[in-house]
């Protein structure tokens, strides 16, 4: 048994077979992940993530008890305070089956994913019920994270462990895009060995790794990358971290930047949000994770899901480094230039505080930063042109017409430099 939340204003709900059935094959459904697929690949991440939202978020890991929640009419500011199975990892009521997002793989997903499934055993194969990917859980082998790594391992495939807790919903998509599904055994699985030995933890906040080969795991996961992860605890306790930007509070620029994304509406992802500004932050802050996580963890609403849920913020953080690092060596080998950029939210606070940056497109480097803090000559027309926006618009054109590769060779100063900060 699991459930389903129709809208994050709104408790969750024990869904049926039949309500399942009904929501991934609804034609809203399928035109909902058509328009998101299609802002994604037109670069519109902030059109995705809204169309996204509004799919049907299951919680296939459990149920949750009655709690008091106190909601915000968007349009009056009038608070009440609602009962209801709200989804707060403190009511939680474990089921036994453990879900496994896997993030960012390339090429054909039905390839990978049978060349995984291939590695399993026939035990291992029979215990998954539906792909996109939700395998039930082994109490033996640990709790949800301790039975994600052991999983993750066998199939070889990257684990986003944002997942680790239990109130992480999971976006479903349509009936077409699921490769496999056990019906009877998903919606009729119950593990009661599981969730007495396990409620009780996570309902206290607890949701990290406890066996000892999947903390092995885990730590051989962060070594074979290039990315390595930043201890919460260090870092808050390090007063030494300055996380002001170009010489600017960065607080103000956060506190903006919030204002922004949650001021559309209630249907906003706190996570979703914290991944944004985790890239945004480690951009700016010249690839800086520390900084980056000092200042993210600065955030209210991000210290408000990590009492909710066990947020990993740390592993946020440790995503947008690999995030950057992975696109920029990707384009590396096409012999593609590439330049890591902030979000638009974030160009458009940084324009509203007075960033001399705020009409570029990218925050790269130092030497980019350094750039920005030179005051432009006033008789220097250079200065008073929109290099940043024609830069981008060259380098673009110039991946369809390789002659024009030429116009980087005598570039004014000022677009050499920020050009050659991404090497």
């Amino acid at each position: 048994m699991f459930c389903n939340q129709s809208r994050f204003d709104l408790p969750t709900r024990v869904i049926t077979l039949e309500q399942f059935r009904a929501l991934v094959r609804a034609p809203r459904t399928v035109k909902l992940v058509s328009e998101a697929r299609a802002a994604l690949a037109n670069g519109d991440k902030a059109l995705y993530d809204r169309k996204k939202r509004q799919l049907p978020l299951m919680v296939f890991i459990g149920t949750f008890e009655e709690s008091e929640k106190e909601v915000e009419n968007k349009k009056t500011g009038e608070k009440r305070t609602v009962k209801g199975c709200w989804r707060v990892q403190s009511h939680v009521c474990l089921n036994g089956l453990v879900v496994a997002d896997y993030d960012h793989l390339e090429g054909d997903v039905r390839e990978i994913w049978a060349k995984a499934f291939e590695k399993l055993s026939d035990d291992d194969k029979a215990r998954i019920v539906l792909v996109y990917v939700t395998p039930s859980a082994d109490a033996g082998v640990g709790n949800l994270i301790d039975n994600q790594l052991d999983f993750s391992a066998k199939l070889g495939l990257p684990l986003d462990e944002s997942c680790k807790d239990a109130s992480r919903g999971a976006f479903m998509t349509t009936a077409e895009d699921i490769i496999s599904i056990n019906e009877e055994k998903l919606f009729a699985y119950e593990n009661k060995a599981f969730a007495e030995k396990y409620n009780a933890e996570y309902r206290a906040g607890n949701s990290g790794a406890t066996k000892t080969a999947a903390v092995a795991r885990k730590d051989d996961l962060q070594r074979s990358g290039t990315v390595s992860k930043v201890d919460v605890q260090e870092v808050v306790d390090d007063d030494t971290i300055d996380t002001s930007w170009n010489g600017q509070d960065i607080q103000p620029i956060c506190d903006a930047w919030s204002a922004q994304r949650f001021g559309g509406g209630h249907n906003v992802s706190r996570h979703e949000a914290s991944v944004v500004l985790a890239r945004d932050l480690y951009i700016m802050y010249d690839r800086d994770q520390r900084k980056t996580l000092k200042a993210l963890l600065a955030q209210p609403w991000v210290q408000a899901i990590i009492q909710e849920r066990g947020e990993d913020v740390e592993r946020t953080v440790s995503n947008a480094a690999a995030y950057v690092a992975a696109q920029e060596s990707e384009n590396a080998k096409k012999g593609k230039p590439w330049l890591p950029k902030i979000s638009k939210e974030m160009k458009a606070v940084l324009a509203e505080v007075g960033d001399t940056q705020g009409s570029g497109t990218s925050v790269t480097s130092q030497a980019t930063s350094q750039m920005s803090q030179t005051p432009c000559d006033a008789e220097d027309i250079y200065g008073q042109l929109p290099l940043d926006k024609w830069a981008e618009e060259l380098q673009e054109m110039a991946e369809v017409y390789p002659c024009m590769k030429e116009l980087f060779l005598n570039a004014h100063p000022r677009f050499r430099v920020r050009r050659c900060s991404a090497h």
